[in-house]
């Protein structure tokens, strides 16, 4: 009886080696799909594995706990759970061929790979240890328990590794969300302000920001090509601005001539760091892009003073936001351009009348509070006759050559404007009837002289001159009475 009974054991266990073989294939798929980010686990496959895991760490557990293992052995090697553990993996393994059919379905097993991929790692890792305390106390290992150290150890290292790599791809990722955000950023706020200084800063604030320093700046090429003028920082002592840097011999004029970024780890180690820079960079890193557009180069944008050095990347990245900044200067000059022509006269370059009657509001209400104010209304004399006897190009050219007699006599503070034709009014702030008679002078005498260079004879101009009184009320008064002054002067250069 009992040598039946060993030998029914013995084909019990031989006919359950096929078995394992088999339960073995899908092993491999399985594992995969867990570890395959992109593959979608059916749920019902999920639990089969994740179950398979349990009952091979009870099964080593059990041996732990000091049950005899020939108590539980179908033949020699194979117990009962380990049975059922290749059982689960190899319907684990035919469950995953099962598609979800729903959007539901697919969602569930989206959420479901989730979460077995948070469990795999810690239970793999206590298999693995309950397996090393069964090994070390003393008692042999079955081949099924083998296979599943085995495979276990493989997916850890794999999902371990995988891990790291996610976490550096993660923080990489995070970093250039960071990066565009900050170009983002920059655009709607370059896209929000014509003013250049503001848009300057914007840049050099979103530089510090992004690339984690104390200090940013944007220094601008003065129009000789000579020197680097620093134009907007933050961070900075406030004396940093107004800086002068030659381009030949600074860091940032290197920066200009190679046209390519540039980053120090030790300022006071690099031979372009300016002594006036040292002040404030000290021995922290520093690094600054070209500022280009269209070829032609503008200055630099710098950023400073942070404990570790710039990497390729955040040189890049510098690099784009100083194109940002490019794009800021060019629209601010294009709109300073548009600014200064509706308000200019072309062929003169003087004032037009929109600035002249914006100016004159201006300080006709300042002379309401105490300021004086005097209008002058200048007529070339006889004009028409020498349009007449030398044709409209020598005509614009006596314009031209008494608007820079008033150019050049006029202090900035005050203004000189073209009121139409042959007429041009001066408005003077701060001076009186006996200092606009002095200015009148001067303007006679430098207009004779600048008339006779034209070689076509000398030239006079009639003048009106009113200033402000109490009694005006509108700006228009005051350059009224002007005009009836100059009317008068014209009478009696006719008689």
């Amino acid at each position: 009886m009992l040598l039946v009974a060993g030998v029914a054991s013995r084909w019990v266990a031989l006919a359950l080696v096929p078995a394992q073989v088999v339960a073995v294939a899908p092993v491999v798929p399985a594992l995969l799909l867990v570890l395959h980010r992109q593959t979608a686990l059916p749920p019902r496959s999920a639990m089969l594995l994740l179950g398979a895991l349990v009952v091979f760490a009870v099964g080593a557990l059990a041996l732990f706990a000091g049950v005899d293992p020939a108590a539980l052995a179908l033949g020699d090697t194979l117990r009962p759970a380990d049975l059922l553990g290749w059982l689960l993996l190899a319907g684990s393994g035919l469950a995953a061929r099962e598609p979800a059919a729903t959007t539901d379905a697919m969602l569930a097993a989206r959420r479901t790979r989730a979460g077995l991929r948070k469990l795999l790692v810690p239970a793999a890792a206590l298999f693995l240890a309950a397996v090393a305390v069964d090994v070390a106390t003393g008692a042999r290992p079955d081949p099924a328990t083998v296979v599943a150290l085995a495979a276990l150890g493989a997916v850890l290292a794999l999902r371990t590794a995988q891990a790291f790599t996610l976490v550096d791809r993660s923080a990489a990722e995070r970093r250039q969300l960071a990066h565009t955000r900050a170009l983002v950023d920059v655009t709607h706020s370059r896209a929000g302000t014509i003013d250049l200084d503001d848009a300057l800063k914007v840049i050099a604030e979103s530089a510090r920001a992004v690339l984690g320093t104390r200090g940013a700046g944007i220094e601008l090429m003065t129009d000789d090509g000579r020197e680097l003028v620093s134009r907007a920082v933050v961070g900075l002592p406030r004396e940093v601005v107004g800086l002068r840097f030659p381009v030949e011999g600074s860091f940032t004029g290197w920066v200009v001539r190679h046209g390519e970024p540039r980053a120090s780890v030790d300022p006071s180690r690099d031979p372009y760091i300016q002594p006036q820079s040292l002040t404030f960079l000290g021995h922290q890193p520093v690094a600054a892009a070209p500022i280009r557009f269209r070829g032609e180069t503008l200055g630099a944008l710098f950023a400073c003073i942070r404990g570790e050095p710039f990497e390729p990347e955040e040189l890049h990245l510098l690099g784009a936001l100083a194109e940002q900044a490019a794009i800021a200067i060019q629209n601010a000059r294009l709109f300073e351009q548009v600014v200064t022509l509706s308000v200019t006269d072309p062929l003169t370059g003087l004032a037009n009348r929109r600035q002249l009657e914006r100016e004159l509001a201006r300080e006709f209400a300042a002379a309401g509070r105490g300021r004086s104010l005097c209008a002058l209304i200048f007529d070339v004399d006889d004009f028409k006759d020498y349009n007449d006897a030398h044709g409209h190009l020598a005509g614009d050219e006596a314009l031209q050559a008494f608007a820079g007699t008033l150019k050049a006599e006029t202090r900035a503070m005050n203004l000189a404007a073209r009121y139409g034709g042959d007429e041009f009014v001066v408005l003077l702030a701060d001076a009186d009837l006996a200092g606009a008679r002095a200015f009148l002078g001067r303007i006679r005498a430098a207009f004779h002289n600048a008339s006779l260079s034209l070689g076509r004879g000398p030239l006079t101009v009639s003048v009106g001159l009113a200033a402000w009184s109490p009694d005006m009320e509108q700006p228009d008064e005051l350059l009224r009475r002007a005009d009836d002054e100059l009317y008068r002067a014209k009478a009696r250069l006719r008689t």
